[in-house]
């Protein structure tokens, strides 16, 4: 029940112009997309899931195999239903910690960033899922945010 680099990428295992394959290849569970756990369809979309969970294991610290996950509550309804309202009740408390050039607000405003875009990487449907380029591009977007919103804070703690 851990997650091994070995489950991304599985989609490699594509031939050129490929788009899906069939396999009965094994994978961590918690990790794989539902086609692929359902059907053992493998995709880049595939990928994409399982970097999605990865992002919420990151920002969270907590498995999607995590025994808080039971009756029906998964990671993604779990991180789904506190986004609006109580995202620093899913966030690992260790990221939420004010350093002094580090404001709370600006850290829970991009990890919300980042768990929105987990979740549209785990959409249940593959084809509404974004692709990677584009999950690249969304996490750079947050990241020169959460650099700028930082270099004002330092502008004003060395003014003080």
């Amino acid at each position: 029940m851990v997650g091994h680099v070995s489950d991304f990428g599985i989609a490699k295992l594509l031939g050129k112009g490929q788009s899906k394959e069939y396999t009965k290849t094994m994978a961590t569970v918690g990790y794989i997309a539902p086609e692929f756990g359902s059907k053992g369809i493998i995709s880049t979309k595939g990928d994409a899931y399982s970097f999605g969970i990865m992002l919420m294991e990151t920002f969270t610290r907590k498995k999607p195999t995590d025994d808080l996950f039971v009756a029906g509550l998964s990671m993604k309804g779990w991180i789904s239903e506190s986004l609006s309202h109580a995202i620093d009740r899913v966030v690992d408390s260790n990221l939420l910690q004010d350093e002094g050039h580090h404001h709370v607000d600006d850290i829970i405003a991009s990890t919300s960033s980042i768990l929105k875009l987990a979740l549209n990487c785990c959409e249940d449907l593959p084809e509404e899922r974004m692709n990677m380029k584009d999950i690249a591009a969304s996490l750079n977007k947050v990241k020169a945010k959460f650099l700028k919103a930082n270099d004002k804070d330092v502008v004003r703690f060395c003014r003080k």
